[in-house]
């Protein structure tokens, strides 16, 4: 078996294969983490998924996120689950913040609804100009570089290959037998099996197959400032976060009701203080092709925005940006499972912003998918035919 692209999803993907003694081959033509889970945030945000299936997909990987942090101890992998804020500073993000809170207490999350004064007193960083907040502990960080490495390496243990620096050139494809992979430096692999877990390569990778995935990578950058003392209780986002997350053209509000801000670039507030007391302040969403160079106009802008949120980040010296290629769907969920027609072609992406969060969870039912011919979750809502897009390239 092979799996194609060593992110958080490809190496969680190859993780649980190889625990249940499948001979399973990662292939990643950078090195484990080089692209979108190694140019991100580590949010494992509950409050940041829609009501349904994403959110339950999202509290079963936050259980498996608990069990490996669990296993290596926590520290190696800066898992840390203090909770989480949605913070809305309008009156209107207020009144869309009061309709997801009750949404997601519906299917079981236990979040809190706090009026200014007591997002206040929960977290004094905030501006004093903010309406309220919705807080749960069911939101944590893990640290992402980290993760994806740990994975590998647990993989391997198992006798999983974990091959880097080696791009798929070339797929054939034979009824019965499987594929023969072409490899930079003229080296073949076969395997009876393909999970492509590229991220935002996802389509490229696919056509190399002959199909087609509905799948476009979303520019995200971030700054990062110097490592201070603890400022932050918790991770936060804005509540328009969730707007600018799943908009499309001529959508103007999120699935989970929230309005978004008008801004170009796709903006919206996101930050985190890592264990090393650096923050990261994000961030955008644009669509920019492959470009993963930084801009600084729009880092100003990410800037300018956080600062009415916290404006104690005023002096602080950023010591570096980045830029992430978040790979999108049109409905911004992932595609999990065979592709139609091809049973023995797995896809594990389109997770946009939450390949971190759900890298646990999707690793383990695509093993048990390929494994045992179905998952132990089924999430037909996420199946790769759901769009009239997809087919043959």
């Amino acid at each position: 078996m092979a799996v194609i692209g060593g992110g958080v999803v490809g190496t969680a993907v190859a993780f649980h294969l190889a625990a249940l003694g499948k001979d399973v081959c990662l292939l990643e033509r950078g090195d484990v983490a080089s692209g979108a889970s190694g140019s991100c945030d580590g949010y494992l945000f509950l409050l940041s998924k829609v009501p349904g299936p994403h959110l339950q997909l999202a509290r079963e990987s936050l259980r498996l996120h608990q069990e490996l942090a669990a296993s290596e101890g926590g520290s190696s992998l800066e898992f840390r689950q203090d909770g989480g804020m949605l913070v809305a500073r309008s009156e209107e993000a207020w009144d869309g913040l009061k309709g997801l809170v009750q949404r997601q207490r519906e299917y079981g999350i236990p979040v809190e609804l706090l009026e200014r004064d007591e997002a206040l007193s929960r977290q004094p960083a905030l501006s004093p100009r903010i309406r309220g907040a919705a807080f749960s502990t069911f939101n944590g960080q893990v640290n992402p570089v980290r993760l994806a490495h740990y994975l590998a390496r647990q993989a391997e243990g198992m006798g999983a290959r974990i091959m880097v620096r080696s791009e798929v050139l070339g797929v054939e494809h034979s009824p019965g037998t499987g594929y023969r992979l072409l490899l930079t430096g003229g080296r073949f692999l076969r395997a009876r099996v393909l999970v492509n877990a590229a991220g935002a390569w996802a389509d490229p990778v696919a056509r190399l197959t002959g199909f087609r995935l509905p799948v476009i990578p979303r520019r995200g950058q971030v700054a990062v400032t110097e490592a201070v003392d603890p400022l932050l209780n918790t991770p936060m986002l804005e509540a328009g976060y969730l707007a600018v997350k799943f908009s499309a053209p001529g959508q103007s509000r999120s699935p989970g009701g929230v309005p978004p801000a008008a801004r170009p670039a796709g903006i919206a507030f996101g930050v985190e203080q890592t264990a090393a007391g650096n923050l990261l302040i994000g961030s955008s969403r644009e669509e920019a092709g492959f470009d993963r160079r930084t801009n600084p106009a729009v880092i100003g802008s990410i800037l300018r925005n956080a600062l009415e949120f916290l404006p104690s980040l005023n002096g602080l010296k950023i010591i570096r940006t980045y830029a992430g290629l978040r790979p999108r769907t049109p409905d911004g969920l992932p595609l999990l499972g065979p592709l139609p027609g091809r049973p023995d072609y797995f896809t594990a992406v389109g997770h946009e912003g939450d390949g971190v969060t759900l890298a646990p969870v999707t690793g383990r039912l695509l093993a048990e998918w390929i494994v045992f011919g179905e998952p132990s979750l089924a999430f037909p809502e996420f199946a790769p035919e759901r769009f009239g897009g997809f087919g043959r390239a």
